[in-house]
């Protein structure tokens, strides 16, 4: 499995193995040392998790401080690294993204369906300029012959979108980001996911 341990949590972890507890579940059992085994597995994976990733809370933090006996002078350099690995990984992360959403696209229509599933249409050859790829919107929602009750939007490139009304007019143009991006998804947990079908 890839390794995602940053300075803190590679510290973290190679402090909880000098204290003895080789695996995350006895540091738990410590921690709390009361409750039924569930519960000290479920911190364990917690535990696991922050010193592979950094991720959870500031309590658990706090408390696996206290129990490797960790001094606030031991401390500050690590945070320190901490800091600017994050910091470099998201400029390298942002840089990346940018050279993604610079990479053309055909244009292309979404209607959301219901929740998480949407339906696309991609933009003719012809369809080059955002005032011609909003034309070709609107002639498709026209020839709907009904108020069409579904949300669309056209994803002009991976930076715009522009949403339509349900008598196809523009109505918003939203820039995407690294945080936001264009192609309609649905969240589980940390990851995204694209449910789709082509018209």
């Amino acid at each position: 499995m890839t390794t995602k341990k940053t300075p803190l949590g590679r510290f973290l972890r190679e402090r909880r193995i000098a204290a003895g507890f080789d695996r995350p579940g006895l540091l738990a059992r410590l921690l709390r040392p009361d409750r039924p085994l569930d519960s000290v597995s479920r911190l364990g994976s917690r535990i696991r998790k922050f010193e592979e990733e950094c991720v959870g809370d500031r309590t658990l933090f706090n408390e696996i401080v206290q129990a490797l006996g960790i001094t606030p002078q031991e401390l500050a350099p690590v945070l320190e690294a901490e800091e600017a690995f994050r910091e470099a990984r998201e400029a390298g992360r942002r840089q990346e993204w940018e050279e993604w959403a610079d990479q053309p696209i055909t244009p292309f229509l979404v209607t959301k369906v219901i929740p998480g599933i949407y339906l696309s249409r991609a933009a003719p050859p012809g369809v080059l300029t955002l005032d011609e790829a909003e034309a070709w919107v609107k002639g498709i929602m026209t020839e709907d012959g009904f108020r069409n009750p579904f949300s669309r939007r056209l994803v002009y490139s991976r930076r715009l979108d522009v949403w339509f009304d349900r008598a196809g007019n523009a109505t918003a143009r939203t820039p995407s980001t690294p945080d936001e991006p264009s192609h309609p998804h649905v969240r589980l947990g940390n990851k995204r996911f694209l449910f789709s079908a082509t018209l």
